[in-house]
């Protein structure tokens, strides 16, 4: 007997016969099966071998369900399906749990790891959750400012409680420590990260990156490498590529958008992807009335003092009021470095980009 893994179910032996019997009856073969459920080739191929032990989502079941004339527990153990009450956790202890560092070694998305708490940009990233989503129908969502102002931040965040969302189930969030905001979170079968930047901000040490998607075809790698179909870069790659998309929900991500050779050829892909994509670029320019923008400025007193706080915290520094003050003042709000010197040494204090 097969049994629920936390990111979503495998078929019951008997579930996936009666799947494939049922595919034969109404001559679907898998592709034609995955296009009209609008999920992957590869979810379909799970079910139909759980002795591979690798999941399928509970609403690509749904849907593959809904094509065959089935019911969900025609091909899942009821008892996974629906878990007995007392068992199951509330939505906030399931968020609360995972770290961050777990999560980024998940399938179907390469986030980098990030574990540190986000300090305010509350309403922004309810804003970005809202073009997000399926009723907002902008494919693409621009996050500009200066540099070191927090637009990375913003996005990976926002990624991150998306794909908290998808693998434990809660689909608000009210964990603003400065509003009573609150966010709807969207639904993201893969979650894609690309970055041009050339070097990684670390809490000591600045290093540079292994690999830097400067090009659309190092863009198109990172994306067939993350959906795990590296097949996807032989032939006709932007069509293949596309028509993966096609089949599943998928935010793409693409950082520092101003460092990447042959700008206006990277955008013409992304207008051209499907609409189960959306989007989001993070730039130093403002591009144009095209896209959705999101424009940062630097964070207010209140927000600077949460993170000087938070980062004094992580490496042990014991700050008074003024420190905290002179820091603000010599920062202009801008999370990027901040040097906090006492007496003859100096110890630094690096914050979030």
């Amino acid at each position: 007997m097969t049994q629920q893994r936390r990111r979503g179910f495998l078929a019951s032996q008997d579930g996936s016969r009666h799947l494939d019997n049922k595919m034969r009856e109404m001559s679907y073969t898998q592709e034609r099966l995955a296009t009209e459920a609008e999920v992957g080739e590869q979810q379909v191929k799970n079910l139909l071998h759980p002795h591979w032990g690798r999941k399928t989502q509970k609403d690509a079941i749904q849907k593959i369900a809904k094509v065959l004339q089935l019911e969900p527990t025609d091909i899942v153990d009821p008892n996974h399906w629906y878990p007995p009450v007392q068992t199951r956790e509330s939505t906030d202890s399931l968020v609360v749990k995972p770290s961050r560092e777990h999560l980024s070694t998940l399938p179907n998305q390469n986030l980098p790891p990030q574990d540190n708490k986000f300090i305010g940009r509350e309403k922004e990233l309810c804003d970005l959750m809202r073009y997000l989503s399926e009723d907002h129908a902008a494919p693409i969502i621009t996050v500009d400012g200066i540099g070191g102002v927090g637009k990375t931040a913003l996005v990976v965040e926002a990624a991150y409680r998306c794909l908290e969302y998808r693998e434990y189930g809660n689909a608000r969030s009210d964990s603003s420590t400065l509003s009573k905001i609150t966010c709807e979170i969207p639904l993201f079968d893969a979650i894609i990260f690309t970055s041009a930047k050339e070097n990684r901000l670390l809490p000591d040490r600045i290093l540079d990156k292994l690999t830097s998607q400067r090009t659309l075809q190092e863009i198109m790698r990172t994306i067939s490498i993350t959906l795990d179909e590296p097949s996807i870069m032989h032939e006709n790659e932007i069509e293949r590529i596309r028509k993966r998309l096609r089949q599943q929900k998928v935010l793409l991500i693409i950082d520092n958008l101003e460092t990447i050779e042959n700008k206006n050829r990277v955008l013409s892909f992304l207008y051209e992807l499907p609409k189960t994509v959306k989007s989001v670029i993070t730039t130093r320019e403002q591009i144009g009335v095209c896209f959705v923008p999101i424009h940062l400025e630097s964070l207010s007193k209140r927000e600077s003092k949460q993170l000087i706080q938070q980062q004094a915290d992580d490496k042990g520094i014991s700050l008074t009021n003024e420190d905290k003050n002179n820091l603000i003042k010599a920062s202009g709000g801008i999370p990027i470095v901040i040097y906090w010197k006492r007496g003859n040494y100096a110890n630094t204090v690096i914050l979030m980009i």
